[in-house]
This record gives structure tokens, sequence and C-alpha cells, in this order.
């Protein structure tokens, strides 16, 4: 179905985002404070970001066009119009969006906000989430698009007020437990079902800033055996291992998908020289930082 999505049709109180609409050319229109939900509806054409932090838990809506997202360098997300995805907020993405993509994004600003105010349905989602595949997207349901036509509506004729968006972030949460299962959803929001989430957002807000486990584990509230145990029951595996990988992958994205200089990179990962950047990249992927960058531009 189509939507009216003219410039500037859509006015609050609150933040228009001018930066989104001169970087890629999108209307992006915020109803935001802070730690309450966001609506954000999002016309774009053609574009590609690169190197992005989600930052919130959110849910995507694909109206019309296309979006491409890879996040975490591993999980692909094609969601076509009339599908939509789950995006947790650790994640980092690249992400393209065809010509023509109409978005709407329910989002929450702060996990824990997300865990306190929809506590009850999020306990359900879990109780389902070890029996269920994981999703990457699922067909938005016609009554959805009624959803979305009324908030679209309210946004246009200026209703504004952080409270009556809430609400309406909690009927999106009844409208899925009437029109999906516990499965579908849980399967949906496995990336953040499946794990601790203030322990998962305290270890991806600071891995950056340390060299070894046991400075983490320094950071943290737990002694380095008790971190350690927690670590491995969160993640899977041990600090040592998830840090040596998360480093890998991140230097190797940062190579191939980025601009930065080899001495922006090298000083982002803590190496004090260029050479051991350089060193660093022989080891573990057999190639230099510029052996690399030039196997991407061919």
């Amino acid at each position: 179905m189509k939507f009216n999505h003219e410039p500037g049709s859509i006015k609050t109180e609150y933040q228009y985002n001018q930066a989104t609409l001169e970087k890629n050319g999108s209307y992006a229109f915020f109803i935001e404070e802070m730690c309450t939900p966001v609506i954000e509806v999002i016309a774009t054409q053609e574009v590609e970001l690169r190197n992005g932090i989600a930052g919130f838990n959110g849910f995507v809506f694909v109206l019309e066009g296309e979006c491409r997202v890879c996040y975490d360098h591993a999980n692909e997300i094609i969601a076509k119009d009339g599908e939509f995805f789950f995006i947790p907020y650790y994640a980092s993405y690249n992400a393209r969006l065809s010509g023509g993509t109409y978005l709407v994004v329910i989002r929450l600003t702060q996990a824990n906000v997300l865990f306190g105010r929809y506590k009850l349905h999020l306990l359900d989602y879990k109780k389902a989430s070890d029996s269920c595949p994981e999703h990457l997207t699922l067909p938005i349901h016609p009554i959805l698009l009624k959803y979305f036509e009324g908030i679209i509506c309210y946004l246009q004729t200026g209703v504004t007020g952080s409270l009556f968006y809430e609400i309406k972030v909690r009927e999106l949460f009844l409208l899925f437990s009437e029109f999906y299962t516990r499965q579908e959803i849980a399967g949906l929001m496995n990336p953040i079902l499946s794990r601790d989430i203030s322990f998962t957002g305290f270890v991806l807000e600071n891995w950056r800033k340390v060299n070894h486990a046991r400075e983490l584990a320094a950071l943290s509230s737990y002694c380095e055996s008790a971190f350690n145990r927690k670590f491995k029951e969160v993640f899977g595996e041990t600090p040592y291992r998830w840090l040596s990988q998360k480093r890998s992958d991140s230097i190797l994205n940062e190579l191939k998908h980025t601009n930065k200089n080899f001495k922006t990179i090298a000083e982002e990962f803590r190496f004090n020289t260029l050479q051991q950047l350089n060193n660093y990249c022989k080891c573990h992927f057999k190639k230099t930082p510029g052996e690399i960058r030039r196997e991407v531009d061919e």
C-alpha cells in the first residue's frame, strides 16, 4: 500500500534530524525524549551505510522498497516491502537501502527500559525462545499496516507527547501477541532474549578500551574468576577467545569497509606503531593492510 510521506508533512515538538536529511537524502522524524520509545519514519533514495552501530533495540518495518542489513559480520537480513526485522542494540552493521524505500523504525533508547516496561511480554517470549528457530524477518500483518497508518496520521496532524507514543509502542507488543505466535516473536528477538542484556552491554561498550581479558574484568563489578565464568555463560566461550576474534573481525571490517587511514585504525585498536598493525595483519590474515584494501578495490 502507498503512504503519504511528503517532505515536511510530519511535525512534532521534538527533534527533527536534519543531519540525516543532509547525509543520505532521507526524511527522518522523531518522537524522542530521554529513555522513552522512539518512532521514526524514513523515506529515502538508494543509500549505503557502512560501519554503523545500532545503539538501540528496534524493529524495522519495510513498507516499500528493500533493506539489506549485515550485522556483526555474519547475519545478513534482506527485508523487502511487507516484511520486518529486529536489530539488537549491540550490533555493528552495514546497510543498503534501495531507491524509494519507506521505513518505520520503532525503538527504545536504552535496553533496560525495554526490559523494564515490557517485561511481561518479553518474559513470555523468552520462555518460548529456547524451543523455536531463529527468524531473520517476519511478514507484516495487514492489521499492522492499519496501525502504521494511524501513527503516521497522528504525526502528520501534530500529535505529540511522549506518553502517547509509549502507549502506541505497548500497543505494538499487544498486536504481536494477537497476530504472531510467541515462537515467531521470540525467534525474531533471539539475539537479545538469549543473552544477559546488562552484561552484554557492558562488554560491548568496553571491549575496545582494553588489551586483555583481565583488564575488562577489572572494569566490571566482578572479580576475575567470576567474570570469566559469567562471560562464558553469556557468550559461550572464554573472554580471551572472544576478544581475540572480535578484535580480528573488527580490524578486518575497518580495512575492508571504511576509508580510514592505517594510522587511525592502529590508534583505535591500541597498536603503538603502524608496524605492529602490519605484523598483526600478516599473522592473522596472511596479508598486509595495504594488500587487504587493494583486494577490495579490485
